[in-house]
């Protein structure tokens, strides 16, 4: 059983770029560097032996020393975050050359297709960038950001893209993330996972090795996790409990950062529960949850999307 803590942080949804089924559902720009270090050190008093921190955004590259929160971060967590791959190559290879504790930080490219393909092709900084990552940051992986764009002719261009990275750099990891409102139409998610999906899904475990949202597979192969999501469709469908050969139960908080004040989402043991306080309640939010965290309670997966990330 793997018992783990997951604590998200995100700092704001501004972003270079705007996918249609992005989460971040209101404007909010970038506050002063020194406002999420304060937040940053509160949230790390939550640490414990099994917790993973992720640093979020919107695009969090864009916040100006941002590798300042990840070196505060990882001198004392496992600290994951995304890019979206657009931005300048010399801005990642700053970045890069600022990081003080290379091997407890997890980086992933996330590859929105709609967004970044123009032509039908990427752009070649892209290539570049990831390259630039895969030689200096060992813990990389690409999300490959999946909707229902991805069909057809489209899904052929994919896969020459994909096919285009592994020859051009020398990206190791990758995993499939579908996009959470997939998830609303049960028997549309089925359509969509057929037989073409399912060979370029099989094309990708031939190039690349899977990893999971959290580096922590409970399976070897995306094929494995296609096949999963599959089963456990039939099974909701059919009013049944989810078959899930494996424990994996873990406890998240999500920390959401919006212009009214501090959103919070709990998912510790059986229960979800939302919170928005006012800014100036942060630190008292934090006292008041730590005996809770500190007593590692476990979430089950009850959803078709946590058996996709697993």
């Amino acid at each position: 059983m793997k018992k783990k803590l997951c604590l998200v942080y995100q700092l704001f949804t501004k972003c270079n770029i705007g996918c249609k089924y992005c989460y971040n559902y209101f404007d909010q720009d970038v506050l002063p560097f020194n406002y999420y270090t304060s937040k940053v050190d509160k949230l790390l008093e939550l640490y414990h032996d099994e917790t993973c921190f992720v640093l979020n955004g919107g695009e969090p590259l864009l916040l100006k020393g941002f590798h300042h929160l990840v070196n505060q971060a990882t001198e004392k967590a496992k600290t994951y975050t995304y890019t979206n791959g657009t931005l300048s190559t010399l801005h990642y290879k700053r970045f890069i050359d600022s990081l003080q504790h290379k091997e407890k930080f997890y980086m992933t490219i996330s590859l929105h297709c709609m967004e970044v393909l123009r032509d039908n092709k990427l752009p070649e900084k892209y290539f570049k960038n990831i390259e630039v990552f895969a030689k200096n940051i060992p813990n990389l992986k690409i999300n490959l950001v999946v909707d229902e764009e991805f069909q057809g002719e489209y899904l052929q261009v994919i896969r020459q893209t994909l096919r285009e990275i592994k020859e051009r750099t020398s990206l190791k990891y990758v995993n499939i993330l579908i996009a959470d409102h997939m998830y609303e139409d049960e028997f549309k998610l089925l359509r969509f996972l057929n037989k073409d999906f399912i060979e370029f899904v099989a094309e990708l475990d031939e190039n690349f090795t899977y990893k999971n949202c959290m580096w922590d597979n409970t399976r070897k192969t995306l094929s494995e996790m296609i096949a999963d999501i599959k089963e456990n469709i039939a099974l909701k469908l059919a009013g049944k409990d989810f078959n899930i050969p494996y424990e994996y139960e873990f406890g998240q908080i999500f920390f959401l950062e919006s212009p009214e004040g501090m959103i919070i989402q709990e998912f510790l043991g059986d229960e979800r529960q939302e919170h928005k306080i006012p800014f100036d309640q942060f630190d008292a939010f934090v006292e008041d949850i730590k005996p809770k965290v500190q007593s590692k309670p476990l979430r089950k997966i009850t959803t078709l999307s946590s058996v996709g990330i697993m």
